[in-house]
């Protein structure tokens, strides 16, 4: 994005990363504590510094301030719980009992 819009104001890109790279579908599934999160999480600092032309050195989390994009893993988290809460919720006598074995 940032090759193809570095042109674009750093919020701009950002909304372009968030619309055709964030599907994530499935990820209330993911394991949230792997390496294969971490290394997501990684790639997600590093393209946000390379957006905003931060230092890599740079803290990740404050560049939640400087855009409306929220942090990776506070999307799969916030994800994450909705999926649970939704499991909850259900009437499903068999979705209750499997959320109460895990």
């Amino acid at each position: 994005m940032k090759q193809k819009f570095g042109y674009c104001d750093p919020r701009l890109v950002c909304e372009l990363v968030r619309i055709y790279g964030t599907s994530f579908y499935g990820s209330t599934l993911w394991n949230l504590n792997s390496k294969e999160h971490e290394q997501l999480n990684r790639s997600w600092n590093t393209a946000i510094k390379i957006i905003f032309d931060l230092p890599f050195g740079c803290h990740t989390r404050f560049v939640e301030s400087l855009t409306d994009l929220p942090h990776l893993q506070s999307v799969l988290h916030s994800r994450y719980a909705g999926f649970v809460k939704n499991l909850n919720n259900s009437n499903k006598i068999h979705i209750k009992m499997l959320l109460g074995i895990c």
